[in-house]
């Protein structure tokens, strides 16, 4: 996968970012660059941001 993929919750927490007026922005300043847009239900057996993602790699 190349990007930047976002995560969300539920789909519902999807759907309000999509409402915001700085997604909004976000989308029509960007939308040159946008391949393409999918919606990918998973489930997640563990998810880290970069800052726990290190403190785990520090510990090994």
């Amino acid at each position: 996968m190349r990007g930047l993929p976002e995560v969300y919750a539920e789909e519902t927490a999807y759907q309000l970012r999509q409402n915001t007026l700085h997604f909004k922005n976000h989308i029509e300043k960007t939308q040159a660059m946008i391949i393409r847009k999918d919606f990918i239900e998973t489930d997640n057996v563990l998810l880290l941001n970069k800052e726990n993602f290190m403190q785990i790699r520090e510990h090994k």
